[in-house]
């Protein structure tokens, strides 16, 4: 039996983009708590960082969400064209 898989293979339609996702991801909450510190400490205004983390993720759960949806899409074209 053989098992095709695709996702985030180089040849595939969104390239390295699923493998990149996750790496994506830790590196943009970093960045919002580091943002969300600099701030804090230069312009003496405090952000609350639960609202900075909940707006990364939920860019993140739409990016990811999008990009599922796409896989999947994809994945059922190549099941109809086989």
């Amino acid at each position: 039996m053989l098992v095709r898989v695709q996702s985030g293979a180089p040849n595939s339609r969104f390239g390295f983009f699923p493998m990149l996702l996750f790496p994506l991801l830790i590196v943009l909450a970093l960045v919002a708590i580091a943002l969300s510190w600099l701030l804090t400490v230069i312009g003496g205004t405090v952000i609350d960082l639960n609202a900075v983390l909940g707006a990364v993720a939920l860019v993140v759960g739409v990016i990811a969400v999008a990009a599922l949806s796409l896989s999947r899409q994809r994945a059922e074209e190549e099941e109809r064209s086989a």
